[in-house]
């Protein structure tokens, strides 16, 4: 808690911006829509000419062009998401909270007779 600067913050999310502010920063603009709707509301808020995006190494690559021509970009993948299969245990219901948990989960098992929620 309380490392990140005070320099304003465009969040993808409001739990991004909970995130942000428990670590003492200053969520200035909160989305709702992914990375193309933050974008395009960036469009009409972005107060500076310098942007900083650190990002997950599956970004669309027209979510940074967009950045790019918007304003001077740095850019950079802060994470990786790892598809990992599930192990292999009797289930009766999955539920999943990512699209790399629905590639996971089929590159090792079948979704055959199984109750499945999304969140």
């Amino acid at each position: 808690e309380g490392w990140m600067p005070s320099t304003p913050a465009a969040c993808v999310g409001p739990t991004t911006a909970a995130c942000c502010e428990a670590a003492g920063g200053y969520p200035a603009l909160v989305g709702s829509g992914g990375a193309e709707a933050l974008v395009d509301a960036l469009g009409v808020h972005l107060e500076t000419d310098v942007v900083v995006f650190p990002h997950a190494s599956a970004t669309d690559p027209n979510v940074i062009d967009r950045l790019a021509q918007m304003c001077q970009l740095t850019h950079g993948i802060a994470y990786r998401t790892a598809i990992l299969a599930p192990a292999d245990a009797p289930v009766d219901a999955v539920v999943f909270t990512s699209p790399s948990t629905v590639r996971g989960w089929l590159s090792a098992r079948s979704l055959d007779g199984l109750v499945i929620a999304a969140l």
